[in-house]
This record gives structure tokens, sequence and C-alpha cells, in this order.
């Protein structure tokens, strides 16, 4: 009989909004071998950027901004393999009228402020190979690397001043699918079982053997 096929249970990790565009470092549990055989890491990343932008417009004439966010994450699991990615790009506009005459982020003529945010989720899936099986198995821990990458765009006049402050954050979850063994390790060693038939007056009488 073949083994069937399972999920471990979701294992997760929160990192709150952050400039921070270092690799970040995620742990969490290796597969333990005695459940059965690794077959593949299956990572879902959730990713979120928000920003908020205040912008003037510093020219005679009233002006169109656009505005945008950009936000690239990437996972990079133990050997330096690649695991998934998400891209995030919120943008909006505004409508600025003409400049005052003085640079004032607190007025109200010629200015805005603006927020902006998005989030998306995906889910990727990565076969363990003879190489990868080691890395992630074991009663230790295995690493995840996170990457951010923040950036913004505004399209307009020559004479705009802009003020920009924005982070980006992410949720990661990892599980393991994997083949476990059927009961009884698979029939044919010991403890297997199976049944015979004798016949008796009366009726046929089915007595369960097992296997020593």
């Amino acid at each position: 009989m073949p083994g069937t096929l399972v999920s471990t249970v979701l294992q997760t990790q929160t990192l709150a909004d952050s400039v921070n565009t270092a690799p970040q470092p995620l742990s969490f549990a290796q597969f333990d071998p005695t459940l059965g055989t690794l077959v593949n890491v299956r990572v879902t990343l959730t990713s979120d950027v928000n920003g908020t932008v205040s912008v003037e417009n510093l020219g005679a004439a009233a002006a169109s901004v656009s505005l945008g966010l950009s936000a690239n994450e990437f996972l990079i699991g133990p050997g330096n393999l690649f695991l998934g990615a998400n891209q995030l790009n919120p943008v909006a506009s505004v409508n600025l009228g003409t400049f005052t005459g003085v640079s004032d982020r607190f007025g109200t003529v010629g200015l805005a402020d603006v927020t902006l945010g998005a989030t998306a989720t995906s889910q990727f899936a990565a076969a363990v190979t003879t190489l990868t099986a080691p890395l992630y198995t074991g009663n230790g821990t295995v690493t995840v690397n996170l990457t951010d990458s923040l950036g913004s765009t505004e399209t307009g006049n020559g004479n705009l001043l802009t003020d920009w402050h924005s982070g980006a954050g992410a949720v990661v979850g990892l599980q393991y699918d994997y083949i476990a063994p059927p009961p009884g390790g698979g029939g044919g060693g010991a403890g297997s079982a199976g049944v015979i038939v004798i016949n008796s007056p009366g009726g046929p009488i089915p007595i369960a053997i097992f296997d020593p």
C-alpha cells in the first residue's frame, strides 16, 4: 500500500512595516524525518507596503502629479535558493494649484498629503532534492531570509517639493508536504496482517492472523 501525502502545520513569522532593506532572517522548525519522506517545501508570502507623501507645487501654473510607491520582497532559502517574491506598486494622482510664493508644508493651496498602500499574497512550492532535503530536515531550525527594496516616483512639472515616508512588511508561512508511511510499515513486514477462512458446519469462519 502506498503512503499518503500529508502537510505539516503551517508555521508563520511576521515582520512589521519597516524601512529596513537588509536581509532579515526568519527561523522555522525543520521537518521531522520520523514523520515520513519530505517531498515539497511550501511557502506563503503576504507582503504589504504603505507610505505617505506631502507634495507641493512650486510652479507658476497648476499641476497634475502622479505618485507611486514600489516594494519588491524576495525570499531566499538555505543554500541561497530562491523561494519566491512579491512586487507591489500602488499609485495615486493629485491636482495642485499654483505656488503661493511661500513653501509651507502646512498650507492648503498647491499642496496635498497623499496615502498609498497595497498588499499581495503569493504561494510557492519547491520540490526537495537530494541536495536540499538535508537543509530542511532535522530537529533544529531552518533560516529563510526576506529582503525588501523600496522606491518612490513622482511625475509632474519640474518644480515639485515632496516628502516621502514609507515602509514594507510581510507575513511568511512555511509548511512541508511529505509522504507518510502506511499503517504497519507498508505490508510484508513484522506486524502485517492477513485473513484466512476456516470452513465449519456452521459456515465459514474468518480468522485474522499476523506475520511473525
